[in-house]
């Protein structure tokens, strides 16, 4: 079934006057049956993304042309954009442009030294040690190597049947140990058992037997040198956020010189040097990468990013790379990879934004790689995608394959009701955290009170119940429980105060009791406070405030 194509946006003089509002709304009103039957339709299949939009917007792997992207091996369909034919629409598409660069086929040859051998992803290295059971039930006579269970005669290479042996047992252990078999995911739990449990054994043998990841253990250990010492130093301080003056400590530089007889303090880095060596190795590492993306992706580079400011005011901007590529076994997976993580000094507006990112990705030699950038709502992101394809078209001219709408993430519910498309563009949960803060900052104005008692659904609630609601409504509740926050967590006085209260209040039960009768306990936590940019962070202070609400009723010697 070929893809569904959105119809061409009018224009505003197609949509001016009566008749084209009229026609809209006698569209709309589209028969139930046809309505269910596309419904229905849309849910059954899922259209083929076209080559064309995924040229145009980056999605899927870049074929060489249009006359062998058929012969590309099949990918499993996924909803995704349809297939856009229409000047107007917002991603038009070019049927004689293609990217100017071709990533590999995905597909190996059969007799390709990298191509994956048959049953390259069996276990091999868990399966080895794993006995099949019937029972988790552990037999009257544990097994002993000189009296082994008759399962112990077979060595597994494979996962065995899990409907004929639903459970799985460590050979190794001398104590009885057991899994499940379940149908994904298991070897991610016994894995991590023979290493840690048996990594006497384990290791040596997968290296031994050349079992999967034996080689990671058949490597000599690398020799001691200065340069690999202070390799390790780097790394520990950029892994765990140390402060580079750390290596000017005095005390610090006892400890890490202390039996290092061949080096000295003059081998030990100071902090500028060890800045150098950090920046050094920064550069390194940021090279390989980018020629990872250019020689090895299969697909386009996709971004993910935001900017945020710290206490201080000073703004950061942070892009996540995302790609495709084959791993050692010859299996597609997915990367991710910081790519860019900047103090955005003067302006922070779209143009500003746009012009940073496009030096970055065009020193790197990556323009012409990207294709999808999920960003969130700011009214700054919708201006730097469209000053980027500016620059990008003064850069490549009609040839750029990128988009403002286009190469930005979007959900298509693929659904054509009455030739209208349902598009949500942008981030969802961002747009839902936007409707919630609104409507709680509607509930505190003025006329709140009126539309709660004249609302005309009242099948729920009486005209008392919902006057009583008013007056909550009225009252504010969210900004009171914002003030009771904001006072309990005012010192560190005042949170050890409440936490004392808390713990007095439950040695002494005086809580009143639940429904039951029994006893109430109150967690020994701390009030939360709301942020406007942190999503459900209100509801978060508020179901708080509730469960910590009994403190407010103590008796005096609490009070």
């Amino acid at each position: 079934m070929p893809p569904p194509s959105i119809p061409p946006t009018p224009t505003p003089a197609a949509n001016s006057g009566k008749r084209a509002r009229k026609n809209a709304d006698a569209g709309s009103n589209t028969n139930k049956r046809q309505r269910k039957a596309a419904v229905r339709l849309s849910t059954q299949s899922n259209p083929p993304t076209s080559v064309d939009a995924a040229d145009q917007c980056g999605v899927g792997p870049i074929s060489r042309s249009h006359e062998n992207a058929s012969a590309s091996p099949e990918i499993p369909s996924t909803p995704s954009t349809p297939h856009i034919n229409s000047a107007n629409s917002p991603v038009s598409t070019r049927s004689e442009s293609l990217p100017p660069y071709a990533p590999h086929d995905l597909s190996l040859p059969a007799n390709s030294e990298s191509a994956p051998k048959s049953k390259s992803n069996t276990a091999t290295d868990v399966w080895f040690f794993v006995r099949p059971l019937k029972t988790n039930v552990p037999p009257a006579v544990l097994p002993t190597p000189s009296q082994p269970l008759p399962e112990d005669s077979d060595i597994l290479k494979n996962k065995p049947n899990a409907k004929e042996f639903p459970y799985l047992g460590c050979r190794l252990c001398k104590r009885w140990q057991t899994w499940q078999n379940a149908q994904g995911g298991v070897t991610s739990n016994i894995r991590p058992h023979l290493e840690d449990e048996h990594a006497d054994i384990y290791k040596p043998a997968i290296s031994r037997l050349n079992l999967k990841h034996g080689s990671a253990y058949s490597a000599a250990p690398e020799p001691y040198s200065k340069d690999a010492w202070v390799d390790r130093l780097i790394r520990w301080i950029v892994a765990d956020d140390q402060s580079l003056n750390v290596v000017d400590c005095e005390e610090f530089r006892e400890f890490v010189l202390f039996g290092r007889t061949p080096e000295h303090d003059e081998d030990l880095p100071h902090r500028t040097a060890l800045t150098n060596k950090i920046i050094a190795q920064y550069h390194d590492v940021y090279e390989k990468i980018i020629e990872d993306i250019k020689v090895n992706s299969f697909s386009r580079l996709h971004l993910t990013g935001d900017m945020w400011s710290d206490g201080d005011l000073a703004s950061f901007l942070a892009l996540s790379g995302h790609w495709m590529a084959r791993d050692e076994n010859g299996n597609l997976v997915i990367k991710n990879r910081l790519l860019v993580f900047r103090v955005v000094e003067g302006k922070h507006d779209g143009k500003s934004l746009a012009k940073l990112v496009f030096d970055i990705f065009k020193k790197a030699g990556l323009l012409k790689h990207l294709g999808q950038i999920t960003l969130d709502n700011a009214t700054v992101n919708d201006a730097f995608m469209r000053e980027l394809h500016l620059l990008l078209l003064a850069e490549f001219g009609d040839s750029v394959v990128f988009h403002p709408e286009g190469n930005r993430i979007r959900y298509v519910l693929n659904i054509n009701l009455s030739r209208s498309w349902f598009i949500i563009h942008r981030c969802f949960p961002h747009v839902i955290n936007i409707g919630v803060t609104t409507v709680i900052v509607a509930l505190t104005e003025d006329g709140a009170r009126f539309e709660v008692l004249n609302t005309e659904d009242r099948s729920q609630m009486s005209y008392e119940e919902l006057s009583r609601y008013a007056d909550a409504v009225e009252e504010d509740p969210i900004g009171r429980g914002r003030h009771i926050v904001a006072s309990c967590r005012a010192s560190g006085q005042r949170r050890r105060d409440l936490k004392t209260v808390i713990v007095q209040g439950n040695l002494s039960k005086c809580w009143e009791p639940a429904e039951n009768g029994e006893a109430v306990m109150l967690p020994v936590v701390q009030l939360l406070r709301d942020c406007e940019t942190r999503w459900s962070s209100t509801y978060l202070m508020n179901d708080r405030v509730i469960a910590l609400y009994p403190v407010s009723l103590l008796p005096p010697p609490f009070e």
